[in-house]
């Protein structure tokens, strides 16, 4: 079995309710940016931090735009930013998160 993530207490609420599978609730089913907020949480270097994710050639998924800021928030992150890839347009985009937001949303600039 894998190590559990930060957030499995949420994914195994999920999986309750609704009786399937959800990813990111251990390493091995973690999504990219769950596993590195678990990687830095890991390191005991997120407390109080801003952390930067880059996500290459994809947008995030829907089921990581509340399970990232839920990570975020266990992992005691000050704010996160996820770079990404628009599907539709191709074009880049970002995402934010401060504590109190209960998922990521898209930054206007």
């Amino acid at each position: 079995m894998s190590k559990p993530t930060i957030i499995n207490d949420r994914i195994q609420v999920k999986i309750e309710k609704q009786n399937r599978h959800f990813s990111n609730g251990n390493m091995g089913t973690a999504h990219a940016e769950i596993g590195a907020i678990q990687q830095a949480f890991d390191a005991g270097i997120t407390m109080g931090k801003s952390m930067t994710i880059s996500v290459t050639g994809k947008n995030v998924c829907g089921y990581c735009i509340g399970d990232i800021a839920a990570a975020a928030k266990k992992a005691g992150l000050k704010e996160l930013t996820v770079r990404a890839v628009d599907n539709k347009t191709g074009l880049p985009i970002t995402y934010y998160w401060v504590p109190g937001m209960k998922s990521i949303k898209v930054k206007n600039d």
